[in-house]
């Protein structure tokens, strides 16, 4: 039989057992090459050829409990690369299965052998036996690959009482069977998990005659599935945890985690404390009283009790009389037995720290974990339904953890203690997390865009051909960086954007007003090249504020304008950790930093060494949009050049000069309505890009493509702004030849004689006879030999072509020449 036929078996197999119904299943595959590949399937016969071409080259997994259906719509029957959402804990509508998973101890990323195979099994085989005579119905056996699994069926809700109540029942069988050689893993506890997808090939490492990859299957199943009441696995947690003794710190806190307390509600009620009203509280719940326990003359509803999900309690009142009592106070005015855990020996509270704490508490609030391409860990924090994405290293989760600390202990975290909680929740995140591709201010995705506002309800807006709104979530995760200020909500406006700008920008050209536009509302469309901005006049052409006010409609930060940075990594990490970055007061930019803006411009990648280590590596995005300023010409490099366009500002009379606080001051009242005219313009050209189809295309095409759209919607015409994006770009070639000798001799001599053949010293030896007949000084400035004149030719290819001059290299009678020629001087750009 066929590899795909066993597949297709196999996989209709599958579903008859864990998913008759049959209903919407997510099937996942991790590490694909192509990130996380997602999709959602009900039909066998469609995953089986959908999952085809990923058997044996990827493990693919399936989730086991019933999810919400409406996920489906995120990839029906189909699989999608680069999936950004996966099904969460939140996602699951019940659980169905319980699933023991029986896995041998080796290294990690390789398939087990035979003998530790077998191993599992034997273990599989006691367990199922053990819970058996536990009165446990008959479970669906399975084969991972590389072990052995038990799939017991269920009907519990998607609670925190099931997830506990399932926790301890993989704990215990851990503690009573797991061994040297195999484990019980307790890691399957959480609602979502998923696991291997019975009939493909569980292919960890390499494929090796002693560790080979097998095909994962399902070896038995009941005809009549029963499923396991709750009371059934309580009784198996109790019997496997009564006759312990409080000796093992883990089986002391197993106890302390299986202890069941009354609700706050019920002590407060029980002990006549009356409770004014209830408001969710960072995830629990808070009972403020009508009057205080502490002090009965405080009636101003300043007292509370908290309940926090992971089950911790703190209590207090806002009057400065009461500081100091909190929960232990209450419990000692109101004493209730049934509220006050199991004592545990001392040595072990001595034991607990706040490692371990912190560790649970974050478990507990249910953040989620993820990692970038760079292996860089970010965390999702939900706290009053707002969902916010941070860098795990970062600041703002480092003073998430220390509020949160001080909340729940009223303690401080230690600076060493909270290096070991971050550095634990990196490796979760990037050997448990999602892989994504966060973004830090806008975003394009599906062909819409995608613009965060960073402001404390995380609002993100959406623009597409349809106009622009405020969606609820956003199918991109947005990492609000340290030096990101908060954007304004756009307001509706009639004022164009030509108004605005000469309210605000004094260009010396409708050139530059035109080029001005179409730049600033490009930089909102994430991907794809995108010139350098080059802010460029005399002293007091305003050229810092013009940069300034662009900034603030792009990417409003705390710094909005810096010096340029004189090392390659300060200049790398600048352009890789914001949008957008503006360089004032420019003189020069050097080789290396030109390569740096090049890459940046075209929306490349730069590698350098990971911290720590001596040889691994880590891909960076430069993708920022960059502007600069500056009086003089910056580069005479042909590469940064090409990416660059220029806008020229004049000289503002002393008469009409305002200081830059009045102008910022009026800018902010306008700048919700520029916003709105640039969505709509988005919008606009969102719509008119699908249909371009140029002919020819200048250098930075993607920029050229959207730029054409953008004008077209602006009412400049599309083919307008091409025109005055060449033409801005031959003058600055033009600026830059000026200060090229070499080049600007060979123009005159082309422009003369049209054409020329021979060797390069030959056209050398021409060429510095020119130059010295015009008085050049070919001793300082000029190429040394021939070589250093062949090598200028080449890198300046492009740069010759604009004056329409073409070059051809070639070897006759063992002689190599080169062929140079003026193709036609009536085409020739002004």
């Amino acid at each position: 039989m066929k590899d795909v036929d066993v597949l297709k078996e196999e996989l209709t197999e599958t579903f008859e057992v864990i998913n008759p119904d049959p209903k919407f299943v997510e099937v996942r595959i991790l590490q694909s090459g192509k990130g996380t590949v997602s999709g959602y399937f009900n039909d066998p016969e469609i995953l089986a050829k959908a999952v085809g071409k990923y058997d044996g080259r990827n493990n693919v997994f399936i989730t086991l409990n019933e999810i919400d259906q409406n996920l489906a719509a995120r990839a029906k029957n189909r699989f999608k690369e680069w999936a950004k959402e996966t099904t969460t804990d939140q996602d699951i509508v019940r659980r169905k299965w319980i699933l023991v998973d029986f896995d041998p101890k080796r290294p990690s990323g390789i398939s087990s052998t035979d003998e530790e195979l077998n191993a599992a099994g034997d273990h599989m085989k006691k367990v199922k036996k053990f819970l058996a005579g536990m009165d446990f119905p008959e479970p669906v056996v399975a084969m991972s690959g590389n072990g052995y699994h038990l799939l017991y069926p269920v009907n519990l809700p998607n609670d925190e009482k099931s997830l506990e109540l399932v926790k301890s029942f993989l704990q215990v069988l851990d503690g009573r069977f797991s061994s040297e050689t195999v484990a019980v893993d307790t890691t399957t506890c959480n609602a979502a998990r998923i696991t291997k997808l019975y009939g493909t090939i569980a292919c960890k490492g390499d494929d090796t005659e002693e560790r080979p990859h097998r095909r994962s299957k399902i070896l038995s199943a009941p005809k009549g599935l029963k499923p396991v009441g709750e009371e059934l696995i309580q009784k198996v947690v109790y019997e496997l945890t009564k006759n312990q003794k409080d000796t093992s710190p883990k089986k002391q806190e197993k106890q302390v985690q299986s202890w069941k307390r009354p609700s706050v509600k019920t002590y407060l009620t029980e002990h006549g404390l009356e409770i004014s009203r209830e408001k969710p509280y960072m995830g629990g719940t808070c009972y403020v009283l009508k009057r205080c326990p502490f002090n009965p003359d405080h009636t101003d509803t300043g007292a509370y009790v908290i309940e926090f999900p992971n089950g911790k309690i703190c209590a207090g009142c806002h009057h400065d009389s009461c500081a100091g009592k909190g929960w232990k106070e209450l419990l000692k005015r109101y004493p209730d037995r049934r509220m006050m855990p199991p004592k545990r020996e001392e040595s072990r509270a001595k034991e607990e720290s706040i490692v371990d704490t912190m560790l649970g508490d974050i478990e507990a609030e249910g953040h989620t974990f993820f990692h970038d391409r760079a292996e860089i860990p970010y965390v999702c924090v939900v706290k009053d339904g707002i969902r916010k994405y941070m860098e795990v290293y970062g600041n703002d989760y480092r003073k998430y953890i220390r509020y949160m600390c001080y909340q729940l202990h009223h303690k401080a975290v230690p600076k060493e203690s909270l290096q070991q909680v971050l550095d634990t929740m990196a490796v979760k995140a990037q050997n448990e997390g999602v892989e994504i591709t966060p973004a830090y201010r806008c975003a394009f995705h599906d062909q819409k865009i995608f613009y965060y506002l960073a402001d404390p309800e995380q609002t993100v807006i959406c623009i597409d051909k349809d106009g622009y709104r405020v969606i609820e979530e956003s199918p991109v995760p947005f990492i609000k960086k340290q030096n990101m200020s908060e954007q304004v909500l756009p307001l509706e406006s009639e004022t164009s954007l030509k108004k605005f700008g000469r309210k605000y920008w004094n260009f010396t050209t409708q050139e530059s007003r035109v080029l001005h536009w179409v730049l600033i509302i490009t930089r909102f469309i994430a991907e794809g090249s995108r010139p350098i901005i080059y802010y460029m006049g005399d002293r007091g052409s305003a050229k810092s504020t013009s940069m300034k006010l662009d900034k603030m409609i792009v990417d409003p930060s705390e710094i909005d304008v810096k010096a340029l940075p004189k090392s390659v990594p300060d200049v790398v990490a600048t352009v890789s950790g914001q949008y957008a970055v503006c360089f004032d007061n420019v003189s020069r930019v050097s080789e290396e930093v030109s390569d740096i803006f090049c890459i940046a411009a075209t929306d490349g990648y730069y590698s350098k060494r990971m911290l720590y280590t001596d040889n691994a590596e880590c891909a960076v995005k430069l993708n920022a949009r960059i502007a600069l300023s500056g009086i003089t010409n910056l580069t005479s490099k042909p590469d940064l050049v090409d990416r660059l366009v220029c806008l020229r500002l004049e000289r503002i009379d002393s008469t009409k000069r305002l200081t830059e606080a009045e102008i910022k001051k009026d800018f902010r009242k306008d700048l919700p309505y520029i916003l709105d005219r640039i969505f709509i313009t988005l919008s606009k050209a969102i719509s008119i890009y699908e249909k371009i189809n140029l002919e020819r295309l200048p250098r930075m095409a993607d920029f050229a493509k959207w730029g054409y759209a953008v004008a077209e919607a602006l009412g400049y015409g599309g083919d307008k702004f091409l025109k005055l994006y060449e033409r801005n770009q031959v003058e600055l070639l033009d600026n830059m030849l000026s200060e090229d000798t070499v080049l600007s001799v060979l123009i005159t001599v082309l422009r003369e004689h049209h054409y020329f053949k021979g060797t390069v010293t030959e056209l050398l030896s021409s060429l510095t006879a020119v130059a010295e007949e015009n008085g050049i000084n070919t001793k300082a400035g000029w190429v040394r030999d021939a070589s250093a004149l062949s090598r200028r030719l080449y890198e300046n290819q492009s740069v010759l072509n604009l004056y329409h001059i073409e070059m051809h290299r070639g070897k006759a009678n063992g002689e190599r020449y080169i062929e140079i020629w003026l193709e036609d001087e009536s085409q020739e750009t002004e």
